[in-house]
């Protein structure tokens, strides 16, 4: 890792973009359009939907589109695709990369190109929702629901031009 200023390492940089992002334009804002897009190499993969581990820091949750979690349930109030969590989890990783090994924690290593992804707010935790453009797949999320392995979530779809 490479020091930038003082203390901040690159992958500090990437991460405090997005919470600035985040903080500055609320989840409940419908228009995306003025917020930055930050190139970003995925790393890894959880899920149907994410996280993605990016190589800049950021773990990135796939907007407006909801998979199986990695167990195969489904969380309650949330779209429940039929495909199997792993399905749906090869998916992602087909449309961000290719698949490099696996961790012990199960999480899929991928070896991608740069991706540009704009914020779409905090998505619990230390994950930020993104839309995510690949020159492997075009919109990340459109590719998703393309794969018939996620299904598009409305509440957070917004209208989402692909």
């Amino acid at each position: 890792m490479f020091v930038i200023g003082s203390t901040l390492a690159l992958s500090d940089v990437a991460e405090e973009r997005l919470r600035i992002h985040n903080a500055a334009y609320s989840t409940r804002r419908s228009d995306h359009s003025c917020r930055a897009n930050l190139p970003v190499h995925p790393t890894r993969v959880w899920d149907g939907d994410g996280p993605v581990w990016c190589a800049e820091g950021p773990r990135l949750r796939i907007a407006g589109i909801a998979a199986r979690e990695a167990n195969g349930t489904c969380r309650l109030k949330q779209p429940c695709p039929t495909a199997t969590a792993e399905q749906a989890r090869d998916a992602l990783v087909d449309v961000v990369g290719t698949r490099r090994g696996v961790t012990r924690e199960g999480h899929i290593l991928v070896n991608g190109p740069t991706m540009t992804c704009r914020s779409a707010g905090s998505a619990g935790g230390s994950r930020t929702a993104a839309w995510c453009t690949s020159p492997r797949s075009g919109d990340v999320s459109w590719a998703m629901v393309q794969s018939r392995t996620v299904l598009v979530w409305q509440r957070y779809w917004r209208g989402h031009r692909c």
